[in-house]
Formats: C-alpha cells, structure tokens, sequence
C-alpha cells in the first residue's frame, strides 16, 4: 500500500513539474491547453470560439483607448521632439540581471506583462519607448513631425549608449511594422517591398549593434495584426454579439511581416510570437474572458496585456548572467 501511495505522489509531482516548472521545464514552443474546456488556468489565452457575451467589459468600452500602461503617465514613452532619456526602472530595481524594453507605443503596450515577469523573476526592468520610433535604425517618416523622424535616429543612439552601460542580459524589442522609410527626402510607399526591405534592414543594424555593445540575448516581438476597423466601438455597439468584432488576420499582414526574416540575420536573437494567444486559428477576438485586447486597431490594451505574462514568460529567452 505505501509503495503505491508513494508512486501516486511521484505520478502529481512529476505531473505539477510538467505544468508549473521553471523555464527550462516548460516548451517554449507552445502553451498549455485543457483537453476539454480551452486552456489551464490562463486569463489570456483565448478560448476556441469568441466570447459572445461579457457582464462587464474591462476595460469599458468608451474609455479602451485610454488603456495604457504606467509608462505613458510616468513620461518613459518619450514624445516626437523629445531625445532625452528618463531613468524608467521598473520590476525589481534591485534585482542582479537587467531587462530592457524598448521600441515605439508597440514596445509600451507590453509593459504590464513586462513588468509583472520582472517582479515575479526578479529582474531590474529598464523600460524605454519613443512615440512612432520603432526600433529600425532607418529614417521613418512621422506625421506628428511632419518630415523624416531625425529625433528617432538621435533617440536611438542615445538608448543604445545606456544599454551599453546598463549591461542588460536580455533586450526585448518591439516595433509596428507598417512605418514608412524615408529615402533622400521622399517617403517610401508604405506597402511596396522596397519599404519592408529598408525596414528589415534597419532593424537588422539596430539588433547588431546591440547584440555588438551590450552581449545581450534578443528578444523581438512579432507586431500583431491590424485590425480592420477601432475594436473599442465595435465591441460598444455589439454587446449582445461581442464575436462580431473578431477578424481575420489578413493576408496583407503575412506579406508585411519581415520579424522572422531579421532574427536569421541576427545572432543570438530569438523571435517571440503571441499572436496564436489571442488570434486562435487565425481568427483574433476582440474580447478575451471581458477583457476587451485592443484599445484600437492595433494596439493591444493595457488592461488585456497584463494577462500575457505567463506566456510571454514561456517564450522569452533567459537573460545572460551580468558581466
């Protein structure tokens, strides 16, 4: 009888290793799903089918694209004619390894899971974003300047000075992928390959010269789909059928998408893809256990992105040990 009490005992714990082990336990490849009922234990995994209905909508609806992280309150997502640099240490500021953030709004909107993986592994979490500077080292055009983004390209040499001071031991990027390049003072058409070429190449460059100055692992984050239309109104005005706002990833996504194709030209980088959490078979839900996921047409909410944690935890690579 004790030898089959100790084997049950044996069976749970190797089955509660496979479930909640460290990083070295768990696959990086995929995330957990129930065999009846969707996935374990996950408020951020979306279940097969769309929610159709929710008691109440977090954030609400008519204050979703107000959804942002304490990033954008503190003053760590620096304005167009902004270069300069504030502290943002987040995390645990005491922690022994350093992470860093960085990017565009695309980089910011992570940050509550960030920062929740940071407090929960103890990391020191250097948080950094520029309104429209993506992490390319390409002149882009922006709007809010209107004319080539200069103050992105001085920011970005700026950011990269700290890191190589702060000697993080993992850097994750993030970047919209629909930026439009500037070449000799003309705008680059935004859906021409020439445009995914400069900027795949420049996110190419920016990724070396980290990898180069800092020796730390890379992390890029693979931009999700854009929307058709703002998810927030959607969602207000199908209460009663919320699967309404649902969309297919479209194929002018697939074609944009150039992530994959810089990380196999950047040692040491690994490419980090969330879209299979909320976008299940290709079909991304606006509206995940009431938590509403996009605070537009592509930006994710604050409110949703906290809930990505676990899964971003099982797919970031570990950071290097400080040297």
């Amino acid at each position: 009888m004790q030898l089959l009490i100790a084997g049950a005992l044996a069976a749970c714990a190797a089955l509660a290793l496979l479930v909640d082990g460290d990083d070295e336990n768990r696959s990086s490849a995929g995330w957990q799903v129930a065999e009846i009922g969707g996935p374990v234990d996950d408020p951020g995994v979306a279940p097969p089918a769309p929610q159709e209905r929710a008691g109440e909508l977090k954030p609400k609806p008519s204050k979703a694209t107000k959804d942002k992280s304490r990033m954008f309150s503190e003053g760590c997502q620096a304005d167009a004619p902004e270069v300069r640099l504030r502290r943002c240490i987040y995390g645990d500021r005491d922690g022994k390894r350093t992470v860093a953030l960085i990017g565009d709004s695309h980089a910011l909107m992570y940050f509550t899971a960030m920062n929740r993986l940071a407090k929960e592994r103890g990391w020191r979490l250097v948080a950094l974003s520029k309104v429209g500077c993506p992490p390319f080292r390409q002149l882009v055009y922006n709007r809010r300047v209107g004319r080539g983004y200069r103050e992105c390209l001085v920011w970005q040499r700026r950011v990269l000075n700290r890191l190589e001071r702060e000697r993080p031991g993992l850097v994750v990027t993030s970047g919209w992928i629909w930026h439009k390049a500037m070449v000799r003072g003309r705008i680059v058409p935004r859906t021409t390959p020439r445009n995914r070429r400069l900027l795949r190449d420049g996110y190419v460059r920016l990724l070396r010269d980290l990898r180069r100055r800092t020796g730390a692992r890379l992390a890029v984050m693979k931009d999700p789909p854009k929307a058709p239309y703002e998810i927030p109104p959607c969602v207000e005005e199908n209460l009663a059928s919320l699967s309404d706002c649902a969309f297919e990833i479209p194929a002018s996504h697939d074609r944009q998408s150039f992530e994959h194709s810089v990380i196999k030209r950047v040692p040491g980088a690994t490419l980090v893809d969330l879209t299979p959490v909320f976008c299940p078979e290709r079909l991304c839900h606006a509206v995940i256990r009431n938590r509403i996921t996009y605070r537009d047409g592509n930006h994710l909410t604050s409110t949703y992105a906290r809930h990505l944690s676990k899964q971003l935890g099982e797919r970031l690579p570990r950071p290097r040990p400080r040297r």
